[in-house]
């Protein structure tokens, strides 16, 4: 095993048992948990019985929640460059206009999200949001076993 592969693994292994570590993985998955199960209960009621006439495009709320995760990370990366708009600038210059190819490695899971996010409250039109999570819960181990086996053979 080489050097630069035995500090690699012993760093994988340091990270995999640290406390805090851990703790903070979990915390995100509990806020992504809530986040997903509120915004479909949150969605679902603001359409249910509401007649057609009256419904909301879903591309506006979609947009309107971009919109927001546009302001969020903004302020977190305002918040990790010291509060300083124009270190934040920079960064934002650096990482993504000076990084084409960087970003766009990000413009396929985000035109997917926002897919996904119109399709959501288009179901949500015609489903209540309980059958909506659990359709979504027995799907998703579906796709991923099908990925795993496209990917095997």
């Amino acid at each position: 095993m080489t050097s630069s592969a035995h500090s690699a693994s012993a760093s994988a292994s340091a990270s995999a048992t640290d406390p805090p570590l851990t703790r903070f993985k979990l915390l995100i998955l509990l806020v992504l948990c809530v986040n997903t199960s509120l915004t479909v209960f949150l969605s679902g009621l603001s359409r249910k019985d509401v007649p057609a006439s009256d419904l909301y495009a879903p591309s506006t709320a979609v947009v309107m929640a971009e919109a927001i995760k546009l302001l969020l990370c903004s302020a977190a990366l305002v918040y990790q460059e010291g509060f300083s708009l124009r270190a934040a600038s920079r960064t934002f210059h650096r990482e993504v206009i000076a990084s084409p190819h960087e970003a766009l490695k990000l413009l396929v899971p985000a035109a997917i999200d926002t897919f996904q996010n119109n399709i959501l409250y288009y179901a949500l039109t015609y489903l209540d949001s309980v059958t909506y999570q659990v359709r979504k819960i027995i799907s998703l181990p579906n796709l991923n076993l099908y990925l795993k086996l496209e990917t095997q053979s």
